[in-house]
Formats: structure tokens, C-alpha cells, sequence
């Protein structure tokens, strides 16, 4: 907490003071971790509500100074989540300025928007970052991949006879369920991501779900052709090589989904004023 005042007594000091510090902060929200875990050979790019912005800018996306006098015209054309929305009409209509980018920024995996809740009189604000991400998709996959082994295992005779006092058929119906349920987290956290559009909600659904049955059925063909160390390790590469194409697939598809949205928004634009000259 802290109390600025000006010693002259000008309210402009304290509100230039208060933008001042507010800016500094919120660069330091990114900076510090950037510091503290960046090596010479592995630099870590952080995000705060400042660079979030920064980046919106340099990629062209609008900014935009929400207030009373333009909600009702600006808060349409946002393509962000709800729950940001949500934040910016509560705002306003508490007498805040809400600064906001048109859409949603993709970097280094992460996506979302960074916004700025200020009180106009005094410079005092809430520097604010949106985002949200599959927590489940990766204990989804590693279930499915342990499913995959155990399948595999219990179909060759001799594995079979040597496995069922340690795992039997109950290991198998129990990983199978840990396979649905991670699955099923990872859909639920996709569908309630406001920042996401349908279309990339189904895109990533698809994505986890081909990745899912490609590792239930890699561990069969995997253990008929190695001896088993071999076939372990062949398998948990194989969970590796598939989590990190989903991953990338996921990233892709935020990318450019957002990209071609808004490029087909821009041009819908275009088009509405051409027709209306």
C-alpha cells in the first residue's frame, strides 16, 4: 500500500507520479523472472500487462482508451474473453478508463491480453493480464501412454504371465479411466477458455484427442518389434515426440486462427465501407 502526495499540493504530480509507478511495475512484473531465470544460453521471456500491450502494438493490434463516451461503440469490436469484457464494463461503469489491445496476442505459448484499469482522477490503476492454457492435456497424455504399454503387455503371451501379478486387468481398467478423465479435464478447461474462439476450441479438441489414441495405440506395434528395455524407451520418446507435436499444433492453431480472424474482420471492414461510400 502506499499514499502519494504532492507537496505543493498539485493533483497533476501525484497522477503523473501514480502512471509512473503503476508503468514501472508492471514492467518489473516481467522483468524480474526474466532476470532471475534467464541464462546465457537459455534467455525466459516473461509477460506482464505493459509488454502484453507492447506486443499488441508492434503487431499492428489497435489500442484502444475505453470510457464511458465510446463503451457502447468499442467493446463490439474487442475479440477477447468474456471474463475481460466482463472486467472493462464493470469498470466504466464505476468511472474507470479501461486501456485494452483489439484482440488477444500469442507469445511464447501464452495468449491473451494485457489491460489497464486507471482512475482518470487520480492516475491509480489495476495493470491486469488475461490468458488461459490445457492444464490437463499432459497428465491426459502421459495416462494414455502408460495405457498404450499396459494393452500391449497384456496382449503377448509371455509378457502377459509376468505382468499380471504386478498390474493383471484391473491396472488396465483403471488407466483407461485416468486416460478419459484427464482427457475429459483437459475438454473442460478448452470449453470454459473464453479467450478461445469455437473454431480453435475444436481445432485443440481435435489435436488432444488424435494425440490421445495415437498413444493408446503405439505401445502394441512398439513392443511386438523391440526387446522390452528397448520398447520402454521407445515408448516414452514416442509420449514425448507426440506431446510436443500437440503442443506445437495447439500453438499453431492460436496463431493463426487469431491471424486469419482478424485479417477477416479488417477486410469485413473494408468491404461495410466501401459499400457505405
Amino acid at each position: 500500500m502506499q499514499v502519494a502526495k504532492a507537496k505543493d499540493g498539485n493533483t497533476d504530480t501525484v497522477k503523473q507520479y501514480m502512471l509512473s509507478s503503476g508503468m514501472t511495475s508492471s514492467v518489473l512484473e516481467h522483468k524480474v523472472p526474466e532476470e532471475l531465470f534467464s541464462t546465457p544460453d537459455n534467455p525466459v521471456e516473461g509477460i506482464s500487462t505493459v509488454k502484453a500491450l507492447k506486443i499488441a502494438n508492434d503487431r499492428g493490434i489497435p489500442i484502444y482508451t475505453v470510457n464511458q463516451a465510446n463503451i457502447t461503440t468499442v467493446l463490439p469490436k474487442l475479440q477477447v474473453g468474456q471474463q475481460v469484457k466482463t472486467d472493462i464494463q464493470n469498470a466504466v461503469n464505476a468511472g474507470k478508463e479501461v486501456t485494452v489491445s483489439e484482440s488477444n496476442v500469442n507469445f511464447n505459448g501464452w495468449s491473451g491480453c494485457g489491460y489497464i484499469i486507471l482512475n482518470p482522477e487520480t492516475g491509480a490503476g489495476a495493470y491486469m493480464i488475461s490468458g488461459g492454457g490445457s492444464g490437463g492435456a499432459i497428465p491426459a497424455l502421459a495416462s494414455a501412454a502408460f495405457t498404450g504399454i499396459l494393452d500391449a503387455l497384456l496382449g503377448v503371451p509371455e509378457w502377459k504371465s509376468a505382468i499380471r501379478p504386478l498390474f493383471g486387468e484391473f491396472a488396465v481398467i483403471i488407466s483407461k479411466g485416468l486416460t478419459v478423465l484427464g482427457f475429459a479435464i483437459t475438454v473442460n478447461s478448452i470449453v470454459i477458455d473464453d479467450d478461445l474462439s469455437l473454431l480453435q476450441k475444436s481445432l485443440e479438441i481435435g489435436t488432444w484427442l488424435l494425440a490421445t489414441v495415437a498413444l493408446v495405440k503405439a505401445g502394441g506395434p512398439i513392443i511386438s518389434l523391440l526387446s522390452p528395455v528397448a520398447a520402454v524407451v521407445a515408448i516414452v520418446i514416442t509420449f514425448m515426440v507426440i506431446t510436443l507435436l500437440a503442443l506445437l499444433a495447439i500453438y499453431l492453431i492460436e496463431t493463426r486462427v487469431t491471424s486469419f480472424q482478424r485479417k477477416h474482420n479488417r477486410n469485413n471492414k473494408r468491404q461495410v465501407q466501401f459499400t457505405a461510400a
